[in-house]
C-alpha cells in the first residue's frame, strides 16, 4: 500500500458525489428546463435554469461532441460537477433550481479556477432570478 494512503477505501470515498436525487437524469427533465427555463450565457458555459419547487438543487451537464471525443466531454463533464459540488451547492441553499450546464466549445482547455468562477457566477444570478420571481409571485 502507499504511503499516506492507509485506511482510504472506495467506501470511504463515497458520498462525495451527487446523489440521483441531485442530478437530471431523462430527457424530459432536460427539455422542460430548456423550455421553461432562464438562459444566460457565460464564456464557457450556457446555463438554463428553472426553479423546481422543491428544497434540492438538481443539476445535468451536456457537452456536444463539436465539444472533444468522448474522453474530453466526461473529462468537462467530471469537472463541473465537482465545481457544482464544492462550490455552487452550498451557495443555493433551498432555492430548488433544476440547472442544466451547456458546455462551450473552449471549456475543456478553461482554467478550472476560471470555469469554477463563471459557473457560480451563473448560478447565482440564476437563484437570484427564481428568487425574484418567487417574491413578485408572491405578492
Amino acid at each position: 500500500m502507499a504511503e499516506g494512503s492507509e485506511g482510504v477505501t472506495a467506501a470511504s470515498t463515497r458520498g462525495e458525489g451527487l446523489t440521483s436525487a441531485e442530478r437530471l437524469r431523462r430527457r424530459p427533465e432536460f427539455k422542460k428546463v430548456y423550455g421553461e427555463g432562464r438562459r444566460l450565457a457565460g464564456r464557457w458555459l450556457v446555463l438554463f435554469a428553472l426553479p423546481n419547487g422543491t428544497a434540492t438543487s438538481r443539476l445535468g451537464v451536456t457537452a456536444t461532441r463539436r465539444t472533444g471525443g468522448a474522453v474530453v466531454r466526461n473529462h468537462v463533464r467530471r469537472r463541473l460537477k465537482e465545481i457544482y459540488r464544492r462550490s455552487v451547492r452550498p451557495t443555493l441553499g433551498t432555492d430548488g433550481l433544476d440547472l442544466v450546464a451547456n458546455v462551450r466549445d473552449g471549456a475543456p482547455d478553461a482554467p478550472f479556477a476560471e470555469l469554477a468562477a463563471e459557473m457560480l457566477r451563473l448560478c447565482r444570478r440564476a437563484a437570484e432570478g427564481a428568487r425574484g420571481a418567487r417574491e413578485k409571485g408572491a405578492s
